[in-house]
């Protein structure tokens, strides 16, 4: 009974929403017509928002019922004018249903098919009136002035044009905009079908431009209280997870865009993408940490310690970071080697560098030197996009001699922490180098050993309500709390303490490992966890459909050179290996590592 009432009620839906549309835009065309004398804002919206079906009839009916206006006073120049409604439905909708509404610039194409349309319906509506006082044909009236005074008729057209160049424009940016600010709070039906850009993508958007960027956390922080403010608790529900139900299980293999089927419902919930970007455009908020936490654990005063995390976070000395599962959102992750040639010059390199630090489709990225100058990470839907946004570009680049792409298969450990595809017990474990916090106290001056513990402590795997500040989210806190701990549940959330290595004198050493071609890929994965168990490597990858088989990285400075090459040495199924250090650090994830840029979130989604 229950599920036949949610047909209907979905069967309803269907049909209410889009007359509910039509109704609305009607409205907007009536009321903005009587004030302007262009009345098709309401039919560029509807055409933005559900496509041309929709748009149609209110192109067509806003002239017909239009008895307000000024300047329709009879039957057949209201059909012109519904006619040109029509058209100009017809045109932007079907633009939009084939994606020239993404981007900011592409609505141009239809201000020009609409302008031109409204434009030869205006015409033919001067043609009318002249048809009606000369008392002759329509091809008449046309041939007759146009013989006449060819000049006139230009200028007419040209003037009819001009008119409503102003409106045309307003009206398209003002019915692109209406439906990507309404994605904050309602989840439109077009938004997938017709491309246009859903929350997560606004607010990368958003933080793209430089201005926009830095006032976008405070902005989704406060949205996000206030959308918080206004929801109803939940009953307790049991998280339903492919892991736990055992439909799938973490720390496999897996397709380059496989995406886990829970994510589906979490991800078009507004409230958890605001949560989720409250922390990604936050991370150098102090008050985003629950501090109370560490002040007890060291037994220090609160303020004490918020004013050192402070201090780190200001000095650029550490970094709040967000990852989440390549499984729950569904992209492509591609590590790159990329190797120069041997005499490209300084300049050069740094013109390459600079272009790889500056493309928003790059995350984590080095600079390198050794035996590859470069070692980039991508994550994106596809691998077209891969190619179109980052390879193309690399591999006609001269001075480029080899790349090296690198699939993440297995990404088990990154940032001192167990990565999803370590075993479900240790994901979020921080794992260190033997002795590493004791070394880092010794090597640089910037952090002290109460600094230090700090930042174990962050980085410690806890209950969601003694790592983060809820207050810092929304006054609705046991629902807010709800949400963290599905988000940590599912996977699509993790947050460890990133040290700015680049000021705290230590080097990411990184090594590219083949191993031999003979083994299975159940034995590489055996190989890949034995070596991910040893504490020294920061990193541990696991790549398919490459020429190496693993990347892994180890800290200069902290862990000792010979160290490593005994560990290395110690596995007999390695083939093959390269090395480099890293000279600079691009991202982390998503978040620029620059000090103009430091903590703020760029990406782009293809």
């Amino acid at each position: 009974m229950k599920k036949e009432f949610q047909r209907k009620h979905k069967d309803f839906k269907k049909i209410i929403e889009p007359l509910l549309i039509i109704l609305i835009c009607l409205g907007i065309n009536l009321y903005v017509g009587y004030l302007s004398g262009w009345s098709q804002l309401g039919t560029l919206l509807a055409a933005f928002i559900e496509g041309p079906i929709v748009a149609i009839p209110v192109g067509f009916l806003s002239p017909i019922l239009d008895i307000g206006s000024r300047s329709i006073a009879t039957s057949e120049p209201r059909l012109i004018m519904a006619g040109g409604g029509v058209l100009i439905a017809l045109a932007s909708g079907f633009l939009v249903k084939h994606g020239w509404a993404k981007n900011i610039w592409k609505p141009l194409l239809i201000f020009v098919f609409v302008l031109g349309i409204f434009s030869f319906s205006s015409f033919l509506h001067s043609m009318d009136y002249l048809r009606i006082a000369e008392g002759i044909t329509w091809l008449n009236a046309i041939f007759s002035w146009f013989m006449a005074d060819p000049v006139s008729y230009l200028r007419l057209w040209i003037d009819n044009t001009m008119n409503i160049v102003i409106p045309v424009f307003i009206s398209v940016y003002v019915a692109w905009l209406i439906p990507k600010i309404a994605t904050l709070r309602f989840e439109f039906r077009y938004k997938d079908k017709y491309g246009i850009l859903d929350t997560a993508h606004l607010g990368s958007e958003l933080a793209t431009y430089p201005v926009v960027g830095k006032i976008f956390g405070g902005a989704v922080r406060r949205l996000a209280m206030l959308y918080m403010s206004l929801q109803k608790e939940e009953k307790e529900k049991t998280v339903k997870v492919s892991e736990i139900r055992g439909d799938y299980v973490f720390n496999q293999e897996r397709g380059y865009g496989f995406r886990l089927p829970e994510i589906a419902s979490e991800w078009s919930k507004v409230q958890v993408q605001l949560i989720m970007g409250s922390i990604q455009y936050n991370t150098t908020n102090v008050d985003i940490f629950n501090l109370d936490t560490v002040a007890k654990e060291l037994n220090l005063d609160k303020e004490e310690v918020k004013k050192r995390v402070k201090r780190m976070l200001d000095e650029h000395l550490i970094l709040n970071t967000f990852d989440a599962s390549l499984q729950a959102y569904g992209y492509f992750l591609c590590y790159a080697a990329i190797k120069l040639k041997p005499k490209t010059s300084k300049e050069k390199k740094a013109e390459i560098s600079k272009w790889l630090e500056e493309n928003d489709y790059i995350c984590t990225g080095y600079e390198t030197e050794g035996d590859y100058d470069f070692y980039i990470g991508v994550h994106i839907p596809t691998i077209d996009g891969f190619n179109e946004k980052v390879m193309k570009k690399l591999y006609t680049t001269p001075e480029i001699e080899e790349i090296k792409c690198l699939p993440v298969m297995r990404l088990i450990r990154q940032e001192r922490i167990w990565h999803w595809d370590a075993e479900r017990s240790k994901w979020r474990e921080p794992i260190y180098a033997p002795n590493e916090f004791e070394k880092l106290a010794q090597i640089q001056n910037k952090l002290d050993k109460t600094d230090l513990e700090i930042i174990k402590l962050l980085n410690k795997k806890k209950d969601i309500k003694d790592q983060y500040n809820i207050n810092f989210f929304s006054k609705n806190i046991e629902k807010t709390q709800k949400i963290l701990e599905r988000l940590y549940e599912k996977r699509m959330l993790v947050s460890p303490i990133f040290l700015n290595w680049m000021k705290l004198n230590y080097t990411p050493h990184f090594i590219l490992v083949k191993l031999n071609d003979k083994l299975s890929t159940a034995e590489k994965i055996e190989i890949a966890n034995k070596i991910a168990e040893n504490p020294i490597f920061n990193l541990v990858f696991q790549h398919n459909d490459s020429y190496f088989d693993l990347s892994l990285c180890v800290y200069k400075n902290i862990v000792d050179m010979k160290t490593l090459k005994d560990e290395l040495s110690k596995i007999r199924e390695i083939k093959e290996t390269k090395e480099m250090d890293a000279t600079k650090q691009y991202r982390m994830w998503t978040l620029m590592l620059n000090d103009k840029e430091w903590g703020e979130c760029r990406m782009k989604w293809d």
